[in-house]
């Protein structure tokens, strides 16, 4: 997962793992807002930036993201807002 705009000064603390025997590699870019302390308030998802648009993806991508933490930033805005990309690959 990485950040692909927004989100100034964020980077990820902690990331969910997940793994899932998925039959195809894609793409899934998310829109998330982030509070103060770097976590993920709202998440949707977003069609520019993703290659596939399978809901099993989609709500994987969404779950992983909130469930994820960026770091504080506690001079920021309240919430900060950016598109992140989570990756899925085929094993083997």
């Amino acid at each position: 997962m990485r950040i692909a705009n927004g989100l100034s000064g964020r980077r990820f603390t902690y990331t969910y793992k997940y793994q899932d025997d998925f039959n195809e590699n894609a793409t899934v870019a998310v829109d998330i807002r982030v509070d103060k302390n770097g976590n993920v308030v709202s998440a949707t998802y977003q069609l520019r930036g993703s290659t596939t648009s399978e809901s099993y993806y989609k709500e994987k991508a969404i779950e992983i993201v909130r469930k994820s933490k960026l770091n504080a930033n506690p001079n920021g805005p309240d919430v900060q807002t950016g598109t992140v990309l989570v990756n899925f690959r085929v094993k083997g």
